[in-house]
């Protein structure tokens, strides 16, 4: 194994990455999620991730993107406290589930094949692995606005600032 993938799919880096994200929040952001390409965690803005699922939902109506039930869970971080969050996944890899995420000399070799991989803040901080995007809220009342926007139960988008 490469020194980079160690580092990548190291847990301490994975917690230390985790740790400095959840300080650095601003108010107006709502939603964490970790970037696959740039392998970092990052926060949105109400308006961008408004913008983002909009984006998404497009997919999800021509059957490429899925967000079901199932992946809109609570957990809490190893720090004891709760997120709330949901999973966007791609349809053609929903029974795929990995014990680690792919180095990242494979998942670079595959992306065309892998687009999503797993999310690490996922396995490492929560214990749960799962291929997709990890949208990890703050607000209970954000993440389910969103959830019904992808699914087209309801067209409003509107979040609320969070402690």
């Amino acid at each position: 194994m490469s020194q980079i993938c160690f580092q990548f799919t190291s847990s301490d880096f994975v917690r230390e990455e985790w740790k400095f994200s959840t300080r650095e929040r601003q108010k107006h952001e709502v939603a964490l999620s970790w970037i696959h390409h740039r392998r970092e965690l990052h926060w949105y803005s109400k308006e961008v991730i408004s913008q983002e699922f909009a984006k998404f939902r497009e997919q999800v109506r021509g059957g490429r993107l899925v967000c079901s039930q199932g992946n809109v869970q609570d957990k809490q971080d190893k720090d004891g406290r709760w997120w709330y969050f949901l999973v966007v996944q791609d349809r053609q890899h929903l029974a795929v589930i990995d014990p680690c995420p792919l180095p990242l000399d494979v998942q670079e070799k595959y992306d065309d094949v892998v687009p999503f991989g797993t999310d690490p803040i996922a396995l490492m901080e929560f214990g749960f692995s799962v291929r997709g995007f990890v949208y990890f809220f703050k607000s209970k009342k954000n993440r389910d606005a969103l959830y019904k926007f992808l699914n087209d139960v309801h067209t409003d988008t509107s979040l609320v600032d969070h402690d």
